[in-house]
């Protein structure tokens, strides 16, 4: 059966299709992608540049495939990646967030953005191994910030390893805000290091409440790293309106927040 999906209006939901099969089949032809989803070969073309940009696929003669994922894409390219996007997902997330609380902010681009977004009124304490979320915290003097040791890792502008881990599990917060490397077809949360991985699981274990925060580019991303599952999540902000992710929030009790981009 076909699926019509206009070239404008729908991109961003024909790319996302296309990473669902691609989930599903490992490699796509083009000109079957194009014959499926009754667009030009080179609009379907137009679509794998821009997956393959966003470091979701690769590109293969005729063709598409899963990228490989051993690791992420440097932190100074995932800032400007769907970055409207992500401050609608972000906008919407911060009113979680009152004066008092306690937070964990974790490491990525989107974490980082939420931190330079907060309201400049807010009382908080901040727990974090983001660099760049620090950088922002400090033009808000009513935010007391704990930066925590490690091993500096340049690319991703944050410190990580063994002290980092040690650092965080001596807190008890309110909220962890996480992003996110990948969501699998399962509802696994997938992350590209070790190290990360690990991270996540103690933010989860130390908080009592959870904010995942993740645009469309992250559900059916490849990732090789485990690190917990929708179940473990509280809240999620994204604007993927997958409907097989949104069965698995509800399956897992996880309050779905879908964000309409304008």
């Amino acid at each position: 059966m076909k699926v019509k999906y206009d070239s404008s209006e729908y991109m961003e939901l024909r790319q996302q299709k296309i990473l669902e099969l691609l989930n599903e089949q490992g490699s796509l032809l083009t000109d079957d992608l194009a014959n499926k989803f009754e667009v030009t070969t080179q609009t379907i073309r137009r679509d794998i540049n821009a997956l393959c940009e966003s470091g979701l696929a690769r590109k293969l003669h005729g063709g598409i495939t899963l990228s490989p994922a051993l690791d992420n894409l440097a932190m100074s390219k995932r800032v400007a990646t769907n970055a409207p996007v992500k401050h609608q997902i972000i906008k919407a997330a911060i009113q979680e967030l009152q004066s008092g609380h306690t937070v964990f902010l974790s490491y990525g681009s989107t974490v980082a953005q939420f931190a330079s977004c907060l309201p400049r009124d807010i009382s908080l304490t901040v727990i974090t191994n983001n660099l760049d979320a620090v950088s922002h915290l400090t033009g808000f003097p009513n935010i007391d910030v704990w930066v925590a040791g490690g091993q500096l890792r340049h690319q991703h502008r944050d410190v990580s390893g063994v002290h980092t881990q040690t650092f965080f599990k001596g807190f008890r917060v309110d909220i962890a805000v996480l992003g996110v490397g990948g969501i699998s077809a399962q509802g696994e949360l997938l992350e590209f290091q070790c190290d990360e991985g690990e991270l996540t699981k103690i933010m989860l274990k130390n908080s009592r409440k959870s904010i995942l925060l993740a645009d469309s580019s992250k559900y059916l991303r490849n990732a090789s790293v485990y690190a917990a599952s929708l179940e473990d999540i509280d809240t999620f902000y994204t604007d993927c309106q997958a409907e097989k992710l949104s069965q698995l929030c509800e399956e897992n009790n996880v309050q779905l927040n879908i964000i309409e981009v304008k």
